[in-house]
């Protein structure tokens, strides 16, 4: 089952962490999405999700330097 990313949810949750969980958080996001983006470790193709998970978490951090 493909999982599909609420991106404003994750944008809210986002805004809630501290600076050192985004960090980690992108960080752990990122990394799955490394380790499942191979179709023998991942037949669901989810790695897309944790890809955006990670997009979304750069963005809050990239704006939370340039506010």
């Amino acid at each position: 089952m493909r999982k599909q990313i609420d991106w404003n949810a994750e944008a809210a949750k986002a805004k809630k962490m501290t600076n050192a969980q985004l960090w980690y958080a992108q960080r752990d996001a990122a990394e799955t999405a490394r380790l499942w983006n191979n179709p023998d470790t991942d037949p669901d193709g989810n790695y897309g999700f944790y890809m955006d998970q990670a997009s979304v978490y750069s963005a809050e951090r990239k704006r939370r330097r340039n506010a």
